[in-house]
């Protein structure tokens, strides 16, 4: 599916364009008013993930619907990547997936808990990659809560994942730095360098 421009009817209370309730209305307003129900959603950078039942389904007969018994109302995952112009008339705009075409996988664990079991494996491939994705988040921010908690002075070690400082230090270097301070700011330092925090990996080790 290609891109789908128009001019939004949601705004934040700061008069941008109100990403996740745009992408909620197409689920839930208009033509598909009862069709569907937005079980859970949420965006991730500019990226709307959802679980979302259909309610309805087509009889075959004149475009009729029919109502879907509970039992049968199987919950999928869609994927909007969306985008803002505001000094554009037609303001939002977004192109829609569902997990079996492989999208971005960064999707929540709490909209993956509510998705119905799928034997698609694109889609499951897809799930597993977001579980992965959210196991790495996780790991980073524990490892960055770590970071902040050990007192000044304290050395850790590592080994680099890639190149830094055009040729200083190369990938699979061990890495040896300390953490510091200028009056109120911390920083990490090898003794020529500072190290910003988002190149120390979640594998450090705190020097004894």
């Amino acid at each position: 599916m290609g891109w789908t421009s128009y001019h939004a009817q949601y705004y934040t209370k700061s008069g941008r364009v109100d990403r996740k309730r745009e992408c909620d209305a197409y689920w839930l307003e208009g033509l598909n008013a009862g069709h569907f129900a937005v079980v859970k959603s949420s965006m991730v950078g500019a990226t709307y993930y959802a679980a979302i039942r259909p309610l309805l389904r087509r009889t075959g007969h004149n475009d009729e619907f029919e109502a879907i018994p509970e039992a049968e109302q199987d919950v999928y995952a869609v994927i909007f990547l969306t985008q803002t112009n505001q000094r554009d008339y037609y303001n939002f705009a977004y192109k829609d997936m569902d997990e079996t075409m492989g999208p971005e996988a960064r999707c929540p664990v709490g909209i993956l808990k509510c998705l119905s079991q799928t034997e698609n494996k694109t889609a499951l491939a897809w799930r597993e990659k977001c579980k992965e994705y959210a196991e790495q988040v996780r790991k980073y921010r524990k490892s960055r809560e770590k970071l902040n908690a050990l007192p000044l002075f304290t050395w850790i070690s590592f080994v680099a994942d890639q190149n830094y400082g055009n040729g200083v230090v190369h990938a699979g270097d061990t890495v040896t730095i300390q953490k510091r301070c200028v009056g109120s700011r911390t920083f990490w330092s090898d003794g020529h360098y500072r190290w910003p925090s988002k190149f120390i990996p979640t594998d450090f080790t705190v020097v004894q």
